[in-house]
């Protein structure tokens, strides 16, 4: 962060509740690029933990749109083609680590969205096919952080969690 930059009142409102219950959330420093075939993308570690509890691991992705390119190459850009811009993007792009913030709302997202639901309410609210074997899939990974999530924090916790981070 920038010396002249405030630092974003809700991230330390986040980390000050983790602190009073005695959690720690990190992201790893670095990044896996994924040159995936449906989305080009990095690869973060989170890891979550109460006191001496096990740490809750997970991956949080991000979009190559994250990643800050050096000041020498964003005035070439505009002088580009669409294609070129692409190719120059991912060549020249380092990689930005997320706070805190983009991860656990992540996981309060994904892991409220299957806990409030069946399997078929949650297709008719996300516009999946119920008898479909992907959106099994991506209910079943929504539960497994509901239950990690949970594994982490408590019912009062979760709330005060989705409170803290309502206009994320």
């Amino acid at each position: 962060m920038s010396p002249d930059k405030e630092p974003d009142p809700r991230l330390t409102a986040v980390q000050q509740y983790l602190s009073s219950i005695f959690c720690s959330i990190t992201v790893s420093d670095t990044s896996v690029p994924v040159l995936h075939v449906e989305w080009e993308h990095d690869l973060w570690i989170v890891k979550g933990q109460v006191q001496k509890q096990a740490p809750y691991v997970f991956e949080y992705k991000t979009g190559l749109g994250h990643r800050v390119l050096p000041r020498r190459v964003q005035g070439w850009l505009c002088a580009m083609g669409p294609r070129e811009r692409a190719r120059t993007i991912r060549a020249e792009s380092v990689p930005k680590r997320p706070d805190i913030l983009g991860p656990l709302h992540s996981m309060l997202l994904d892991g409220g969205s299957a806990a409030q639901n069946t399997f078929t309410e949650w297709c008719h609210e996300f516009g999946y096919d119920n008898d479909s074997i992907k959106a099994r899939d991506i209910y079943d990974a929504c539960q497994k952080v509901h239950d990690q999530l949970h594994h982490l924090f408590t019912r009062e916790q979760v709330a005060k969690l989705n409170e803290l981070m309502e206009d994320y």
